[in-house]
């Protein structure tokens, strides 16, 4: 199976969830001299070409002229906003299927699917900057915290995105010795690797992979118009609703009284109705009695 890219439909809307800040010129994936690719230390490796890589790279150039892209474990395509007003921002774009295989300038191939003879706690020899960057918990969980900029100030959000994961927590204590806890970064095709430094040397090693159809994708992370309620606003709504109950609920009572009394009125004047009958039929009798 080959990469394959579906668009979503434009204008693209507004993405309101997990992603990374780029570090510098050369991380993450990007396009360079109108390749999709990304630097794997002094290199760029391109991604393999295929029809689904061309269909991005067509919808990206045409509306952006080129620029980083996000890839996700679950296939969710992002693509950062490049003009000075939209720093920080980022728009859903579409949907990829199929593994990532980049082209080294020797003609060589790196899938991040299935990257060659690599074990759990091997070397990484592959891309270090793309990906999701999270933080392993100790019992093998993922979480990512993120934030997006707004007129008023920010929206963060902070997310479990995957379940513990007993081996891979041991993996990274393993190589992280002393470490029970730490960053990662999740790759497309669901690769997650640690990175650190010691005396000026930098590690990169691979911790296994994660079953990425269980990573979550939420509804509110994709809205066109505007952005996810915050904690405040979905307080207030609540808050609203149970006024608005309360009402309801007085003007019932107030109903149910105007009706007892309508009723009361209605049966009092039947009442003196019945009252005034029976004096009449009271006179009558007396008159008859009277002629007789």
């Amino acid at each position: 199976m080959s990469f394959e890219f579906t668009p979503y439909s434009q204008p693209f809307p507004r993405w309101w969830g997990p992603y990374t800040p780029s570090k510098g010129k050369r991380s993450g994936f990007r396009f360079y001299r109108k390749r999709f690719g990304t630097w794997v230390g002094g290199e760029f490796w391109e991604v393999k070409r295929s029809p689904g890589v061309q269909k991005l790279e067509s919808v990206v150039r045409q509306r952006w002229g080129g620029g980083r892209i996000l890839l996700l474990p679950n296939g969710c395509v992002v693509k950062p906003l490049q003009e000075e007003e939209e720093r920080g921002m980022r728009e859903y774009i579409g949907l990829f299927r199929g593994p990532v295989i980049l082209v080294t300038p020797d003609d060589e191939e790196f899938c991040l699917f299935a990257p060659g003879d690599l074990s759990p706690g091997s070397v990484w020899t592959g891309p270090r900057s793309t990906g999701l960057s999270c933080v392993l918990e100790p019992n093998g969980a993922l979480r990512c915290d993120w934030y997006h900029p707004e007129e008023t100030g920010r929206i963060d959000g902070s997310k479990d995105l995957m379940p513990p994961n007993p081996a891979l927590a041991a993996v990274f204590r393993r190589v992280r010795r002393g470490l029970r806890s730490g960053a990662v970064r999740v790759t497309a095709n669901g690769a997650v690797i640690t990175s650190w430094q010691t005396y000026g040397v930098w590690h990169c090693h691979y911790l296994g992979h994660i079953d990425v159809a269980q990573w979550p994708h939420y509804s509110e992370w994709i809205d066109s118009n505007q952005a996810p309620d915050t904690e405040e606003e979905i307080e207030e709504e609540i808050e609203e609703e149970i006024e608005e109950e309360i009402e309801e609920e007085i003007e019932e009572e107030v109903e149910e009284d105007w009706g007892d009394s309508d009723e009361d009125s209605e049966e009092d004047s039947e009442e003196d109705s019945d009252e005034d009958e029976d004096e009449e039929e009271e006179e009558e009798e007396e008159e008859e009695e009277d002629r007789i």
